[in-house]
């Protein structure tokens, strides 16, 4: 039985080719790796319903942050433009790293009273994401 394993040390990095450094901390992540639509093969003989897996869907990636005002400035610079992105499991990726390449856009989260402020880096993938 696996014990399993906590989410600390998990780091989102953004770059460039293949110089990619973590900009900011994250607090959560989206689910990785799209559902593929189903696509029904059923016909006339058939009793049950028979699916094919069709092209998967991936949803905006949403990362949020604490927020920061010159880590806010430093991506929010980055929009418009094509950026590589990695997400890594524990240290220096030792329990796996995701890869993909998207457009991302920032935006500040809503408030309230005896909240913390946050950001959310919204990341729309261009490529599918590929694990290591």
């Amino acid at each position: 039985m696996s014990a399993g394993f906590s989410t600390i040390n998990t780091v989102l990095k953004i770059g460039t080719g293949t110089s990619l450094t973590k900009i900011t901390e994250i607090k959560d992540y989206p689910s990785l790796f799209g559902q593929p639509d189903a696509l029904e093969t059923t016909d006339l003989e058939d009793t049950i319903q028979t699916f094919v897996p069709g092209v998967a869907s991936q949803d905006t990636m949403t990362f949020t942050c604490n927020w920061d005002k010159t880590k806010f400035t430093t991506l929010k610079a980055l929009e418009g433009t094509s950026q590589n992105f990695e997400l890594d499991f524990g240290a220096s990726g030792v329990q796996g790293k995701f890869t993909w390449s998207g457009l991302l856009t920032m935006s500040v989260n809503e408030g309230s009273v005896n909240g913390i402020r946050e950001m959310t880096i919204n990341v729309f993938p261009s490529t599918g994401i590929t694990f290591a």
